[in-house]
């Protein structure tokens, strides 16, 4: 946080902030206060050294060398008292299969002796949300995942529920098989989706971390923002807005987007391949007239 309450912004307040070195970075999300929440990531073991054998000089140095405009403005006495006061956490990821549990039945007991009016349940759990597909947050979709396998369940159970219908009633058994249907649906086929999702989280830091400092990078990133602009959803579609923007599979986000990079490898080539064509060219002219 900043040190003081500040009437304006240190930093434009409508960006999440990056300071991005390798496999460590710095990000700062702005509050309505006019401060910063400003988060550490680093390899763990790393960050627990630097708790347990760095004094805070050693602290306010590795802060100043790193991230010296963040440090500018936060003061370097806060940064050193917000490290020490917050504890490294780890950031957890979990893939869990089946999702989908179906037990033994319970037979509920009484004193008729009749077994014809025996109530047997089966134990059907399902897992959904981070209980199912915890993921770390550098794509921000961990919640909305959650309320997305919900929507997904309701729209396989009625999906069952037309293809199972016969005669306009649901007899309890009925209904109970179509649960067990569903949520072997769920663990079957939303899992890919999760799956995809994880990856894609890591796949983001690698971004967020280390690509965004490359201009290779960002000079690609601003050809695909042409093409996109230029193509339309229906033939490109960044893989950011696939995630944020549509209701497509994060499995099938990932195919998409793997299609697309391999197409803009080889535009990207093509570019460099014109641009320096015609730097020859024009370079040769210039030789020529000069020569004239």
């Amino acid at each position: 946080r900043a040190p003081e309450r500040r009437d304006t912004y240190a930093f434009p307040k409508n960006y999440l902030h990056i300071w991005p070195r390798g496999a460590t970075m710095l990000v700062a999300l702005p509050n309505a206060d006019a401060s910063f929440t400003a988060t550490l990531f680093a390899p763990m073991d790393e960050l627990e050294t630097m708790e347990r054998a760095w004094s805070r000089d050693d602290v306010a140095a590795y802060f100043r060398d790193a991230f010296p405009d963040a440090v500018a403005a936060m003061g370097a006495d806060a940064v050193v008292d917000d490290f020490f006061a917050n504890p490294a956490s780890p950031l957890v990821q979990l893939t869990v299969s089946p999702w989908h549990f179906k037990g033994q039945r319970l037979r509920r007991d009484d004193d008729s002796g009749d077994d014809d009016d025996d109530d047997s349940r089966g134990l059907s759990v399902l897992l959904l949300g981070d209980a199912a597909h915890a993921v770390v947050p550098f794509y921000g979709q961990g919640a909305n995942a959650a309320l997305e396998d919900c929507l997904a369940l309701a729209e396989i159970i009625d999906d069952l529920r037309v293809e199972q219908k016969t005669d306009g009633s649901t007899k309890p058994a009925d209904l109970l098989d179509l649960i067990d249907a569903a949520f072997a649906a769920m663990s079957r086929d939303r899992r890919r989706a999760a799956d995809g999702l994880a990856t894609l989280a890591t796949m983001n830091y690698a971004d967020m971390a280390e690509n965004t400092a490359s201009w290779r990078y960002r000079a690609r990133k601003a050809v695909e923002r042409t093409v996109a602009r230029y193509c339309g959803p229906s033939l490109w579609m960044p893989q950011y807005s696939m995630v944020t923007f549509s209701r497509m599979p994060y499995d099938a986000v990932l195919e998409r987007h793997f299609k697309q990079e391999r197409a803009l490898t080889w535009l990207c080539a093509g570019l460099a391949t014109a641009i320096g064509a015609g730097v020859l060219l024009l370079g040769a002219r210039a030789v020529s007239l000069r020569r004239g």
